[in-house]
């Protein structure tokens, strides 16, 4: 039985490391996916159980001063990964757009090596994203903790991960270096809303927020089609999910958009804050 076991497990290992990037296999957290499940399955116990449970008789808690910090940290790491996957490899263009092969090619000097760290990082972005939804649920603000927020939010760490274990440096860096701009302008929007209504009458910009989401989910989804189509040393099957979740993220952000901004009166949108106004993304 014994034999057993440890057999299932070797194989289990060899599954995950056979057709790894090896640069990326000694990285914190990067050799297992189990580490990373385990914390995304802490992520849904606590927003789900423990912490409405200890919420039950509390009131809510104001935390201004935590979100803003909070979200200024935030703001700084978007801008340092934007900057980072630009400066790696998408500007000056390192890229072939029309097929890029699995790795940059050899004569770029160490393009490869930056850019997976900086894939890196933004796999380890996803981990302090998940503080955003225990804001809310320390806040009461139960409104926010939709199924589009918790499934983005526990989707995202595993995803990256696959994608920073295998493909560091492939085409797939385009998502990366498109959400970390977006999440510049939306961190930069809750930071500056935390300083309550004397601010928040100058942030006519909330709306435009969700089409930037939209625009990037549109970007996506061609960009997977092209790879579903072209291959580019990409497996189809990740090209196609990838595909898949583009069009499922923007019916809901549309939707959203649309339940938000073209159907509701403007009172009734003051009345419920910024925070129900502009979905996050990641």
């Amino acid at each position: 039985m014994e034999n057993r076991t440890t057999s299932l497990l070797d194989g289990f290992h060899e599954m995950f490391d056979r057709n790894q990037d090896h640069r990326t296999k000694d990285l914190f957290l990067m050799s297992s996916p189990i580490p990373t499940m385990v914390t995304v399955a802490v992520y849904l116990y606590a927003i789900k159980v423990v912490l409405p449970a200890y919420m039950k008789n509390k009131k809510p808690y104001e935390l201004k001063n935590v979100i803003l910090f909070h979200n200024f940290i935030q703001v700084l790491i978007s801008a340092a990964l934007f900057v980072g996957f630009l400066l790696a490899g998408w500007y000056p263009l390192k890229y072939d757009l029309k097929c890029q092969s699995l790795k940059l090619p050899d004569n770029i000097e160490g393009a490869g090596i930056k850019i997976m760290h900086v894939s890196y990082g933004y796999y380890v972005s996803k981990f302090v994203e998940l503080f955003d939804t225990v804001f809310f649920v320390l806040r009461k603000k139960d409104q926010n903790v939709s199924f589009l927020h918790v499934y983005h939010h526990a989707v995202m760490p595993l995803w990256c991960w696959g994608a920073v274990k295998y493909f560091p440096e492939s085409q797939m860096t385009l998502y990366g270096m498109i959400n970390s701009f977006i999440h510049i302008v939306m961190y930069t929007y809750y930071m500056l809303s935390a300083f309550g209504p004397k601010i928040q009458k100058y942030l006519w910009w909330k709306k435009h927020i969700t089409v930037l989401q939209l625009i990037q989910f549109t970007i996506g989804g061609i960009h997977s089609f092209h790879l579903l189509i072209k291959g580019c040393h990409v497996p189809r099957l990740l090209s196609f999910s990838l595909f898949l979740e583009s069009i499922f993220f923007f019916y809901m952000f549309a939707q959203f958009y649309l339940k938000a901004y073209e159907k509701k009166p403007a009172k009734h949108l003051a009345a419920n804050g910024h925070q129900n106004n502009v979905k996050k993304e990641n």
